[in-house]
């Protein structure tokens, strides 16, 4: 992973998080190991280094496969190591890097409330991570003062990999969910923290038609 570099950006510390050669992250404990030793070496630059928020924003999508081949195991894997093991990862930050009131964001799935036919792998995971959100979101969980942990769950996200994984004949990108729109509502989560949805709460977004393919966000669970 290489830090980036859109020259209007600004980053006070960048971890990279090297992936196992397939597309995967490896083991979930080397995964967080590697993100909190990350942190620790940030440590030296700014003592007791700490967030208003941590926002989680890994993951990926691959379509199931023969069920009854070995790739059909290999794409669930995949899936949960690129959905569900970032989330685990960022929440040990959170719990120990918060600050009060902070907030914990993560990326879940509109297709996750649902079964989700030729792509189990994905649909699990996601639905993985609504549960993990969900049961921070309670009370005592994070062992900080008054935190919002919550989930988006856009249809699709307009990245240029998910444009890479569809066709641009016959696929309407105006129907899929800006990323912009996403970092904006977060923004305005982080600066007032009145606008945030209650802790554990899983919100879809989706472009609204009516309103000139606005990003709309609804309180789903």
């Amino acid at each position: 992973m290489k830090p980036p570099s859109d020259s209007d950006s600004v980053l006070d510390h960048f971890v990279s998080l090297d992936d196992d050669g397939e597309g995967g992250s490896g083991s979930l404990q080397r995964l967080t190991r590697t993100l909190m030793s990350g942190l620790e070496k940030a440590d030296d630059d700014d003592d007791n280094l700490s967030f208003d928020a941590v926002i989680c924003t890994a993951g990926g999508w691959m379509p199931s496969v023969d069920y009854t081949s070995e790739d059909y195991l290999m794409s669930v894997e995949k899936m949960i190591q690129q959905n569900l093991y970032p989330v685990i990862a960022a929440s040990q930050v959170a719990a120990t890097r918060l600050n009060r009131k902070g907030l914990f964001v993560a990326i879940g799935a509109s297709a996750a409330l649902a079964p989700t036919p030729d792509m189990i792998g994905y649909g699990l995971a996601k639905n993985a991570v609504h549960h993990v959100i969900q049961t921070l979101g309670k009370r005592g969980q994070l062992p900080i003062d008054s935190p919002t942990v919550t989930a988006i769950l856009p249809n699709v996200l307009d990245t240029p990999a998910n444009r890479n994984s569809f066709p641009s004949e016959g696929t309407d990108y105006d129907s899929w969910t800006k990323t912009e729109s996403v970092a904006e509502e977060i923004g305005n989560w982080i600066v007032n923290p009145d606008l945030r949805p209650h802790s554990g709460s899983l919100l879809r977004v989706f472009p609204e038609r009516e309103l000139g393919y606005k990003a709309v966000f609804r309180l789903v669970r």
